[in-house]
């Protein structure tokens, strides 16, 4: 079945050119299945000889692809994504096939027969006649689907007459194996199923066995075999992850070390798209949640702990390292002269705490930290307690002051809630104001009342600090300071005394009153619907006794429903003598 690509008006090919023909069809996944031709990643040939094939090989080739960190939806040009953990990706990967002879890669093998295509999924099917396990790690024919995270996972071999072809499996038990690609094969033919990622032979003078996930870092020792400092030594590293260390903490390059998390996958908590590096992000997200009462967000995200304050004997580097909580079992317990950030003036504060383990998460005892910073109870795992501020104002807009608002926090709240009960705490105010002016009344603390030094809209903020802990919230409000006071009296009286008869005119009156009272300061009034006309054409009154004087008082309204007062105090015209 093995192909030779077809190279269009080239009739003789050169060695070179005929070895990369049968690389591409036998590099899985970077063959025609996929849809990737060698010209993907060494660029376009100079068949007039002046540029070596290989010549246009770039060193960033495998990243340009390997992009994609989503996990899913891999194409042509967006591969699974990887960072380099040392040096170039081909210090670990073989560029082309990857087969292996010797030590053998497989972990399954066996015949097959009555191969099918199906052309919509461009999958094909076989059945599976007999099988061996090479791997005892793969005894279990439900695990021949397993894969890693967003990497590739098996790899078919299948021999044949003239060669032999790889494919990505997509699916595999005891009865039958599905392929990515078009498997075109005769009857009673065996395979072979590797476990992917185009691994290395040898790697730093070094034979490599890698067989799955359980084998990046690889103990073959007995537990007897003890080094100088009781770990486990490996008098014949093979894992891949152990081939090259010599100044990791395990799994050395001389097979020193080799007793962390033995038989277990490295990328469990050494993710090979973050360039192996550890992180608590690759099991439990950053900062890891545990239900609804999410104490590490409080913690790492709120407070800006990090994860060797509490769980020292997990993430440490030192020599009180505890095993770790892969195992189900979290480690919990501050280091030898452990601290934790306490306020500006006092600086780092000794941390203690006593952690009892159970299941449902535990308790955290006689905690210094907790009692440190003012809550009212040792906290456990468990409890939930929490310092809680609601800072929620109001500002009221005075209905005869211009620009004065009051502002009213009264509502807002503060208080410690352990499970479920609610238990006063005491918050200081502090207000932003949003622009220039003064405070002319309140309490000083949730009940302010200021004056704005010009009209307009303003943003205020409220912050409310809780006294011990030093947390604190804000909440703002825009509010608008407006003129609201009545203008100042305008008119301009005059009066003629003709006798008994009075004639009152106001011919500089606003143009928007509506409405005018005049009272004549003997128990009698004018009303005038048309104030403006009536007063300039000026408005007549007869007054039944002469020989006294009278003080005339005049109201107006105006459209904006203002009331104005007019009196011998505004207007020295308003006061009469009849005689």
């Amino acid at each position: 079945m093995k192909k030779i690509m077809a190279l269009a008006g080239v009739f003789l090919l050169s060695p070179l050119a005929i070895a990369h023909a049968y690389y591409y069809e036998n590099s899985m996944p970077h063959n025609r299945t996929n849809n990737i031709a060698c010209a993907d990643c060494h660029g376009e040939p100079d068949w007039t000889g002046q540029t070596p094939l290989l010549q246009n090989l770039l060193k960033d080739n495998c990243t340009s692809c390997h992009n994609n960190q989503s996990g899913s939806g891999y194409d042509k040009t967006s591969a699974p994504y990887v960072q380099t953990h040392h040096g170039d990706c081909w210090n670990c990967h073989r560029n082309h096939d990857i087969r292996r002879v010797a030590p053998d890669p497989s972990v399954v093998r066996g015949s097959y027969s009555a191969s099918s295509y199906d052309s919509g999924s461009n999958t094909t099917t076989f059945t599976v006649n007999s099988y061996t396990v090479v791997d005892p790690l793969w005894s279990a024919p439900a695990d021949w689907n397993a894969k890693t995270g967003p990497d590739r996972g098996l790899i078919l071999w299948v021999t044949y007459a003239d060669g032999s072809d790889s494919f990505e499996v997509t699916s595999a038990n005891a009865s039958s194996i599905t392929v990515k690609g078009d498997l075109t094969a005769a009857t009673d033919n065996t395979f072979a199923l590797q476990y992917g990622q185009m691994i290395r032979d040898t790697v730093n003078n070094k034979p490599v066995i890698f067989t799955g996930p359980e084998t990046f870092a690889r103990n073959d020792q007995s537990a007897g075999d003890l080094d100088q400092d009781g770990t486990l030594d490996d008098s014949t590293p093979d894992g891949i992850c152990q081939v090259c260390h010599t100044q990791t903490k395990y799994w050395h390059s001389d097979g020193s070390r080799a007793d962390h998390n033995s038989d277990l996958n490295c990328t469990g908590c050494h993710r090979h798209d973050m360039a192996f590096l550890p992180s608590c992000n690759s099991c439990h997200g950053y900062p890891p949640a545990i239900g609804s009462n999410d104490r590490h967000n409080r913690h790492y995200t709120q407070l800006g702990f990090d994860c060797q304050t509490c769980h020292y004997e997990t993430t440490t580097d030192g020599v009180n390292v505890g095993p770790t909580h892969y195992n189900g079992v979290i480690n919990v317990g501050p280091g030898p002269g452990a601290t934790f950030p306490g306020r500006p003036s006092d600086g780092p504060q000794p941390l203690s705490f006593i952690y009892t383990y159970a299941p449902n998460g535990g308790t955290c005892s006689s905690n210094s930290c907790h009692a440190y910073w003012g809550f009212s109870d040792n906290v456990s795992w468990g409890r939930y307690n929490e310092i809680v501020i609601i800072p929620s104002f109001e500002g009221l807009y005075s209905q005869d002051t211009d620009r004065v608002i009051s502002f009213n926090a009264t509502r807002s709240a503060c208080y410690e809630n352990v499970n479920g009960t609610n238990e006063a705490r005491t918050c200081s105010y502090e207000w932003d104001f949003g622009g220039t002016g003064g405070i002319i009344g309140g309490n000083g603390s949730n009940i302010m009342v200021y004056l704005y030094d010009a009209v307009g809209d303003y943003d205020v903020s409220l912050t409310m600090t809780e006294s011990t802990t030093g947390k604190k919230e804000t909440d703002m409000l825009t509010v608008e300071a407006r003129e609201v006071e009545p203008p100042a009296p305008t008119g301009d009286f005059a009066t003629v005394i003709n006798g008994s008869t009075v004639t009152l005119t106001a011919p500089t009156l606003p143009a928007n009153l509506v409405r005018a009272y005049i009272y004549w300061g003997d128990r009698q009034r004018t009303v005038s619907i048309h104030p403006q006309a009536d007063l300039t054409a000026g408005i007549n009154y007869t007054y039944a006794r002469g020989g006294r004087s009278y003080i005339i008082r005049v109201q107006t309204i105006d459209t904006g429903h203002n009331l104005l007062q007019y009196t011998f105090s505004e207007d020295g015209d308003l006061t009469v003598t009849i005689p």
